[in-house]
């Protein structure tokens, strides 16, 4: 028997009314926020996360798994509150007609079939870097466009005829890309070029980067988990689509590596010292383009008069091969020593644009710089279709003159060495029979 002391309450512990705890409600399952933290990534074959959410939701005794079809949490959530409302007022078979088709008996499959879903899901999957992966977009786009002759605009990216074209495209059926219609494209593109040589090696370098980067999209280590997410048909667009032979890539040197350098010494040190930057370590140090336009001070030392190449949180280096140490001689050293002390920001060339980090179309911090270089090159002579480029070709050949083949695929920092012999390095030693100067002593 409970003492009247006891049912009093008098005894029992009180919360001061500040001090009161609180009590959060719930949010409902017919909201997103109550799904949130319940979407989850399923492990695919292989034993790799899917990169789209799906949730599993209990109700009446019976629990199923949705496929939610995005890689946006928050989408995922909306769409699971939905999913949920909707079995409340319609009942579970409806609800799995509607979601999860392709698991009722006698229905066809509803996976995601569309150029669109196909591109969302790769990318998702694939490791690889931003830059490549946008090229891996717009060289499928431009596929599948040309393929069915859906006319491709030439304005800018950001227009609206292009979001318009880009929309039209995404919104294809896998099954309409043939390997045979992308076979009829590619010809008709060789054939567009017309018979002039230099115009059909540029056409055959088009078409095989289109294919190529293509080809990434359905790539070997992608298709198991792509199947578990997009409807693929059978053939795959691209199964059997052959490359073209490529025209001889070799470079072949027309430039003056020394008068350039003294034509910019003289000219452009004064005029534009950024210009002057660019093009030392484009042709003095063999950097490419884009390792120069995010380049940073710090990446110098010039106690050990080297330049360190590396990945940082403005660029990604082209692959792990790219980076490593170029050797700087007592003249560069100066040089940019002399720049370095001048230099205000933390960028070695400084223009007036700030960096933007993007996640994909690929962005010249420098673009003013580069362009006004490209102009001031192609006044001095140099005539190819990417001037600065041909400046790390240039030094690339001398290397090898000079040092031998190997170094230079060292200096250049290729991954393979064949890439070093068939495209950067143009022959410098004259290379003739020497029988002709031989004296002929007999009588």
């Amino acid at each position: 028997m409970k003492s009247e002391h006891s049912r009093s309450g008098e005894g029992r512990k009180k919360w001061p009314v500040s001090a009161q705890p609180e009590i959060r409600p719930t949010p409902g399952r017919t909201s997103a926020s109550y799904w949130r933290e319940r979407v989850e990534r399923v492990l695919c074959t292989g034993g790799k996360p899917s990169p789209n959410y799906s949730i599993r939701i209990s109700h009446q005794q019976r629990r199923t798994r949705f496929p939610l079809y995005t890689s946006n949490k928050e989408a995922a959530s909306t769409k699971a509150a939905q999913i949920f409302r909707y079995l409340i007022e319609h009942g579970w078979d409806e609800t799995i007609a509607k979601f999860k088709p392709h698991t009722v008996k006698g229905q066809t499959a509803s996976k995601p079939d569309t150029v669109g879903d196909l591109i969302r899901v790769s990318i998702a999957l694939s490791s690889a870097r931003p830059q490549s992966k946008e090229a891996y977009k717009k060289a499928f786009r431009r596929l599948v466009s040309g393929a069915l002759n859906i006319e491709r605009p030439k304005k800018a990216e950001s227009s609206g005829s292009y979001t318009e074209w880009r929309d039209l495209v995404d919104a294809v059926k896998l099954t309409k890309v043939t390997p045979a219609k992308v076979i009829a494209w590619k010809n008709r593109y060789l054939e567009n070029a017309g018979p002039d040589p230099l115009a059909q090696r540029s056409a055959k370098t088009t078409v095989n980067s289109v294919i190529r980067n293509s080809k990434a999209l359905f790539s070997k280590k992608l298709l198991p988990f792509l199947t578990e997410e997009v409807e693929l048909p059978a053939p795959l667009p691209l199964e059997g689509v052959p490359m073209e032979k490529p025209s001889s890539m070799r470079y072949q040197s027309k430039i003056d590596a020394r008068k350039i350098f003294i034509a910019a010494r003289e000219g452009l040190a004064h005029s534009d010292p950024e210009q002057f930057k660019v093009l030392l370590l484009a042709l003095v140090c063999g950097l490419r383009i884009s390792e120069i336009d995010h380049l940073l001070w710090e990446s110098f030392d010039f106690d050990r008069a080297i330049l360190r190449v590396e990945s940082t949180k403005f660029h990604e280096l082209k692959s792990a091969d790219s980076g490593g140490e170029i050797d700087l001689n007592s003249e560069m050293v100066a040089i940019f020593s002399e720049f370095r002390t001048r230099a205000e920001g933390m960028f070695v060339v400084d223009p007036a644009s700030p960096p933007r980090l993007r996640n994909g179309s690929r962005h010249y911090r420098c673009k003013k710089t580069f362009d006004s270089l490209r102009r001031w090159l192609r006044s001095q002579g140099v005539s190819g279709k990417l001037p600065i480029h041909e400046l790390r070709k240039e030094v690339g050949s001398l290397i090898a003159s000079e040092h031998g083949i190997f170094e230079a695929s060292r200096f250049l920092r290729h991954s393979d060495i064949r890439i070093t012999a068939a495209i950067y390095v143009d022959k410098k030693k004259r290379v003739t029979p020497s029988f002709m100067t031989c004296t002929d002593n007999h009588e």
